[in-house]
Parts: C-alpha cells; sequence; structure tokens
C-alpha cells in the first residue's frame, strides 16, 4: 500500500484519521492532532508517561471537533531537540522553526526573512 501526501492517516495508537495536505513540498497534517486524555484546564500536565491534552471550556467533545489543545512540553513530550516525534503519530513530527518558515514563505513569498521569531507575515497563521 503506498501512501501519497493528500491520504489520510491513521494514528496507530487509537485509529483516528487525519487528512493531510501538500504544501508546496511539504507535507502537513490538515487538521490538529486529538490524541490524548483530557484534563481539565486547572490541571498542569506533568512528565508521567500520558499524554494530557485539554478540550475547548472542558468539554470532551470539543477535541472531537477542534482537536485537543497541548502545553509545549507534553506535545513535545519534554524533549528539547527540535523537530522531535513528540506526541505526533508514527512517521511525524513537530516541526521545526524552519519548516515553519519553508511553508509560510511558500504561501506567501513577502515572509522572507527566517531570521524573524515569533510572528511572520500578518494572517497567514
Amino acid at each position: 500500500d503506498l501512501w501519497a501526501c493528500g491520504d489520510p492517516i491513521i494514528d496507530d495508537r487509537d485509529g483516528q484519521s487525519y487528512n493531510t495536505v501538500q504544501i508546496g513540498a511539504q507535507c502537513w497534517m490538515a487538521e490538529n492532532l486529538n490524541y490524548g486524555s483530557m484534563v481539565h484546564s486547572s490541571v498542569i500536565p506533568s512528565n508521567n508517561g500520558i499524554v494530557e491534552k485539554y478540550c475547548l471550556n472542558d468539554v470532551a467533545t470539543n477535541c472531537d471537533i477542534y482537536g485537543g489543545h497541548y502545553m509545549w512540553d507534553e506535545l513535545m513530550e519534554y524533549s528539547t531537540m527540535e523537530s522531535t516525534q513528540g506526541i505526533c503519530p508514527t512517521g511525524w513530527h513537530v516541526p521545526s522553526d524552519a519548516e515553519w518558515f519553508t511553508m509560510e514563505n511558500f504561501v506567501d513569498p513577502t515572509i522572507d526573512d527566517p531570521t524573524v521569531t515569533y510572528y511572520r507575515g500578518i494572517d497567514e497563521g
């Protein structure tokens, strides 16, 4: 079975399906990840081996609609290494700033300085 960008991926951990999209030469997930156990917004996730996510307004079904929301350390699985897999499905990783820049520059060529940090562009996000 050959997989091509644009085909959905199936997360082998829980069977959830995510659409993908080709942007320039890169393949991106076209939906927010929704993996892990929901915690209340007052809880601060810890490095306990359980992927903990927040759901909008602390409503579990909102994660099904919008995806999970993750604290950075949790998303990265407490790694400080750029482009780590983190909590991403097998074969995927948290994009590096350089990968974000490549995508942003493809969408809007006026975003042409990869050394700019924080926000680049006006409304590409």
